[in-house]
């Protein structure tokens, strides 16, 4: 008895509001230790994104050696030049926006798991693993792409769920998202009986354009996000084309003419955030770029004679597609190999993808060893790298244990996301860093199978009938 009560207790615990105030303030003071105790400098890419930041915010534009350039994606330059001209240029003031947009990523995880999964106690188990994750409280300490692409992607997605979908915490939704009734009709009947009302369902426009302007922002840094947003996107208006009917009120000519403009307004939002990036670029250089120029780099770089499935660019590969005068010959150029390359070797293409697969999701130190290469030659915390290692194979473990024992009644969507993710990467290249913005979905889905743990496994007609997850299941 007095074992079930500490776990009523703790589970009430993880469901309180103030638990989720408590692990944002966890994460600002874990963060900020460890940004002022480990001074490590900026190395390699993040070095290059701290010039190109000052360079901006100084007034040189994105630009190297003078010449404007649009080789790497400049969301997160810009990210970085909007802030090093507010408060200065330095190495700091990058790390301390880190630990901001990490306090968003941690409500944002929250907020989606509650939504998603239909559980505050799963929300709170998301918050305080993410707090303390230990690989990205290392990566507070560098100033990579993927922290402000994981929050832009959490942002958008949440405002994209918001402008589909009404809130089945509300009215006769209410009653059937908890399991009090086991049909909409059921509880549209009840919710008449008790004055609430037939549920109905809304479709915001000012949500579903600002979630699209930011997966337009997170493209900006990663254009892997458009591949995201498609997904999201593609997930609710299927997903409502089969069911969003049920619990709405409108005339269904009405409610599908309504859904396709909140989906057009997405895309439409999407196209011009990057569309004003593509004037530039057709301004600048006469070429249509949308985004940039690495993206034939990065697709030679996983597919030619010398490829590893991992990152390896020397000599050898750049001599492959010669020396071309601009980056945009270069792109285009490497792209052209990749693809004949592609064409002529598909066994090794497929056995490439096992190995990229590898070097994308083997490992989770990698922020520790770029903090360590930052500092004095030979610093090796490998305590660290031991713990941030076990946590995420705990992590996996939790995902596969909630596969398992909540067979179909999971949410779906998370999943395609991981899906179209990894597709994307092995098309081209795996890197450690790149499973960064992936942490906070794997950690929602870890966080179910901890919360079976001490329940009893959801029957899959629940999860049909909204008990415990969202519509989007």
């Amino acid at each position: 008895m007095a074992r079930r009560s500490d776990r009523t207790v703790c589970a009430g615990l993880l469901e309180q509001p103030r638990f989720l105030l408590a692990c944002l303030g966890l994460v600002l003071l874990v963060r900020l230790v460890w940004v002022f105790a480990i001074p490590n400098q900026q190395v390699s890419d993040y070095a290059a994104y701290f010039e190109y930041g000052r360079a901006i915010a100084a007034g040189e534009g994105y630009a190297v050696g003078g010449r404007p350039t649009a080789y790497w994606p400049p969301g997160q330059p810009y990210f970085l030049g909007a802030i090093f001209s507010i408060a200065g240029a330095s190495a700091t003031v990058g790390k301390l926006a880190n630990a901001m947009l990490y306090i968003g990523i941690v409500f944002l995880g929250w907020q989606l798991a509650r939504t998603l999964f239909r559980s505050r106690r799963i929300a709170g188990v998301t918050a305080l693993i993410l707090a303390l994750y230990p690989n990205h409280i290392c990566y507070t300490g560098v100033l990579l792409s993927e922290t402000p692409f994981t929050f832009l992607m959490l942002s958008g997605t949440w405002l994209l769920l918001r402008a589909f979908g009404s809130d089945p915490s509300d009215g006769a939704a209410g009653l059937e998202s908890r399991g009090l009734v086991q049909s909409a009709d059921e509880a549209a009947e009840l919710g008449d009986l008790r004055g609430i009302g037939r549920p109905k369902l809304e479709y915001r426009m000012p949500s579903s354009f600002a979630g699209g302007a930011l997966f337009g922002l997170a493209a900006l840094v990663k254009p892997m996000g458009l591949a995201v947003f498609a997904v999201v996107l593609g997930f609710i208006l299927c997903r409502q084309a089969r069911s969003g009917g049920r619990l709405s009120g409108m005339p269904a000519r009405v409610r599908d003419r309504s859904r396709m403009a909140a989906g057009l307004v997405a895309v439409l939002a999407v196209l011009l955030v990057i569309g004003l990036w593509t004037a530039r670029n057709l301004h600048t250089f006469g070429q249509w770029i949308p985004i940039s120029t690495n993206g034939g780099v990065n697709l030679l770089i996983g597919n030619n004679p010398y490829s590893t499935g991992g990152y390896f660019y020397d000599e050898k590969v750049q001599a492959l597609i010669g020396d071309l005068p601009t980056e945009w010959e270069r792109d285009r150029a490497a792209t052209r190999y990749a693809l004949r390359y592609i064409g002529a070797h598909p066994p090794r293409i497929l056995w490439l993808a096992v190995r990229k697969l590898f070097h994308l999701y083997a490992w989770d130190f990698d922020g520790v060893r770029w903090v360590e290469k930052g500092l004095a030659p030979g610093t090796v915390f490998w305590g660290i790298r031991l713990i941030a290692q076990a946590v995420y194979l705990a992590v996996w473990v939790g995902v596969v244990y909630a596969i398992i024992r909540r067979r179909g009644a999971l949410p779906r969507l998370g999943l395609a996301i991981l899906g179209v993710w990894t597709l994307g990467h092995l098309v081209f290249f795996g890197y450690a860093r790149f499973h960064y913005p992936m942490v906070p979905w794997l950690v929602m889905y870890a966080a179910a199978g901890v919360s079976t743990i001490s329940s009893k496994p959801i029957p899959d007609r629940h999860a049909r009938s909204g008990s415990e997850y969202s519509e989007f299941a």
